[in-house]
Formats: structure tokens, C-alpha cells, sequence
């Protein structure tokens, strides 16, 4: 009895964290592109494929732009992930204008410490 109820368990936890992946987009109003002038450094929509890291990921990454917020000296452009990289919520990515934009990408795990490294597509 005890086993069937832990993999009931683990399949319960397994799908609702699929479910439950957050939506940042919802979260801000939209802007329109005259009140932000431009989308960041990797644009309005950027794919990237896996190609180093701790883990490598099947699909390519897509970052959609969602939200820029305005600090001195350099403002924080926020961008969501199509999915996940190590945990079922963290889906936001952020840069600053000020970084150094090239077309490799490497995100790092604060929790974990692992790293992705990604190629640009487009």
C-alpha cells in the first residue's frame, strides 16, 4: 500500500508542476514599441540552440521580450524562456542594456550553479 501511494505522489507532483509553469507575460502590461523604443539587446523574439553546459537541452530556447525596467545607468530588459531549464518555474531572464550582447549565451543556476551555453539561430 505504502508504494502505491508514493508514485501516486510523484506523478501528482510531476503534473502539477508541468501546470503550474508561471506565465510572466500576464504579469505587465504591454507596452508598445514607442513607449520602449526597442526591445532589448536580443530583440523582441530570439532562438537558441544547446550546444555546452551542465545540461543540454533538445529544443531551442526561444527569449520573448515582455517587460523593460528603467534603472540608472542601465535600464533591465526582461525576457521569458519557452521552458524551464532546471526547475518547473523559473522561466525569466533578464539583461541589461549596458552587457555585452554577443551570439553566445550562457545562463547560470543561482540555486544549483549549473550552466546552459546556447548559440543565437536568428
Amino acid at each position: 500500500m505504502k508504494k502505491q501511494i508514493l508514485i501516486v505522489f510523484v506523478l501528482g507532483s510531476f503534473i502539477s508542476c508541468k501546470k503550474e509553469v508561471k506565465k510572466p507575460i500576464q504579469e505587465y502590461p504591454t507596452q508598445t514599441e514607442e513607449e520602449i523604443g526597442k526591445y532589448g539587446p536580443y530583440g523582441k523574439f530570439s532562438k537558441w540552440r544547446s550546444v555546452a553546459g551542465d545540461s543540454i537541452f533538445s529544443t531551442d530556447l526561444t527569449l520573448s521580450w515582455y517587460h523593460l525596467q528603467k534603472e540608472s545607468p542601465c535600464n533591465i530588459h526582461y525576457y521569458e524562456m519557452n521552458y524551464p531549464l532546471w526547475n518547473c518555474y523559473d522561466q525569466d531572464f533578464s539583461i541589461s542594456e549596458c552587457a555585452e550582447v554577443n551570439d553566445t549565451l550562457t545562463i547560470k543556476d543561482k540555486d544549483s550553479n549549473k550552466q546552459a551555453i546556447f548559440i543565437k539561430q536568428n
